[in-house]
């Protein structure tokens, strides 16, 4: 690692392949649990055909952007936060970051699904953000959410709040 990095560059070197094993291992983890548990090793031996996968339409808009003054924005992230819809989560953010916002609550309240390139995403956002002194904090936080942070200790860079209302009166604060 070079000694010319921020700190901030230095945690997401830290953080990022901890996503990425942690996903690795939920996935053998869960392949390991079906074949070795009674009855589940025939549905990988003679698997049912797959259903058909509903592509997520890139027109239909996932996340709402609500303002809250000219420096900071909540996002509700809505179901998902993952590969389907990282890029349109992205632009939405460099479009809130060109109009002079700096400060990013984001509201995990609904949200089931965050994987990597979702959290990829939000790293980039931090990235724009934390040269202009800016901050992405995490609101509400579902469980499925929560999982994520804590296995790949995202937690040590964003700060969580248990309302998008704590989340504002902390940002004012500071």
């Amino acid at each position: 690692m070079s000694a010319g990095l921020s700190f901030c560059e230095k945690r997401l070197y830290y953080i990022m392949p901890r996503v990425v094993w942690c996903l690795k291992l939920c996935r053998s983890s869960l392949e390991t649990c079906a074949l070795t548990t009674p009855g589940l090793d025939d549905t990988f031996n003679h698997p049912e055909p797959a259903p058909k996968r509903v592509m997520h339409n890139p027109s239909v808009m996932s996340f709402s952007v609500e303002p809250l003054n000219a420096e900071t924005v909540v996002i509700r992230v809505g179901k998902a936060l993952d590969f389907r819809n990282a890029a349109e989560f992205k632009a939405i953010c460099q479009e809130q970051v060109q109009n002079g916002v700096r400060n990013f609550i984001l509201d995990f309240s609904e949200t089931g699904i965050l994987d990597s390139t979702g959290l990829g995403a939000i790293f980039s956002l931090y990235r724009q953000v934390s040269p202009r002194n800016g901050q992405v904090v995490f609101a509400s936080v579902s469980r499925p959410v929560q999982v994520v942070v804590q296995l790949t200790r995202t937690y040590k860079v964003f700060r969580q709040f248990p309302t998008v209302e704590a989340a504002q009166e902390a940002l004012q604060q500071t």
